[in-house]
């Protein structure tokens, strides 16, 4: 008897289709990993190895596995993504650009809540959300239109779930 060989299979590349109000009405598609980096502004090139830490690059690892590769890349073309996101809390500016890029985050509020969990910190991100929401805008080609309605939209959510929390003792 004589086995056939079945034929290969292509390899199966996901397709995501990206919606939202940044992509609404484009059709655009990606496929993961088929796309280069973000551009960035000129920014300071540095040796990105010494720019991270043993203790950031191991919880790099841990949360983005073989990601970790792309926000090096980014470090690298931009030194100060390896700059601390927030004082006190583990998150760089470099994983602003990698939840662009690789974790298609398309709100203020998704990279503060869901991607981060900033949102549940000690003031709750508000003071750095412009800052974040202009990384996130740089990375992702927002206007500052947009900008500007993200940062307004968080702070509005923040208050509401804020109140909605609040239990009246009176």
């Amino acid at each position: 008897r004589v086995r056939q060989k079945s034929p290969r299979a292509e390899p199966v590349v996901s397709v995501v289709e990206l919606r939202g109000p940044s992509f609404a009405g484009s059709g655009q598609a990606l496929r993961k990993g088929a796309f280069s980096a973000p551009p960035f502004s000129k920014g300071g090139r540095g040796d990105f190895v010494n720019a991270l830490s043993q203790a950031d690059r191991q919880r790099l690892i841990q949360r983005y596995g073989s990601g970790v590769a792309q926000i090096e890349k980014f470090i690298e073309r931009e030194a100060t993504l390896a700059d601390e996101l927030i004082e006190s809390l583990p998150f760089l500016k470099a994983e602003v650009h990698y939840a662009c890029w690789g974790e298609m985050v398309n709100t203020l509020e998704d990279f503060l809540w869901r991607r981060t969990r900033i949102g549940l910190s000690r003031g709750q991100g508000i003071p750095q959300a412009p800052e974040i929401a202009a990384m996130i805008g740089q990375a992702c080609g927002w206007d500052s239109k947009r900008v500007n309605v993200e940062v307004a939209q968080y702070i509005q959510r923040i208050r509401w779930l804020n109140d909605a929390l609040t239990i009246d003792k009176g």
